[in-house]
């Protein structure tokens, strides 16, 4: 079983990787016309969001968790812990 909270850690930084490879394209190449570079940064980061969706679940009720925080120790939906 995998743990939720280690899933939130690595969405977080899938999504700061993609956020700072957009920015540089975006400071390299500018935005007209999109750079690949921004592409790909933007790619990484709707990956880390997508990988969320489907990793950040409760292991007993399977029921999406909130994307806030860095820990959650209950579930706010069957209250159970998670570990």
């Amino acid at each position: 079983m995998v743990n939720p909270n280690i899933c939130r850690w690595l969405m977080f930084g899938l999504l700061i990787v993609g956020l700072i490879i957009a920015v540089i394209g975006m400071l390299v190449f500018g935005l007209e016309p999109l750079s690949p570079l921004f592409l790909l940064g933007a790619a990484i980061g709707g990956g880390g969001i997508l990988f969320g969706l489907v990793t950040l679940r409760c292991p007993h009720c399977r029921r999406l968790l909130p994307f806030r925080g860095v820990f959650t120790p209950y579930c706010p939906h069957c209250g159970q812990k998670i570990e």
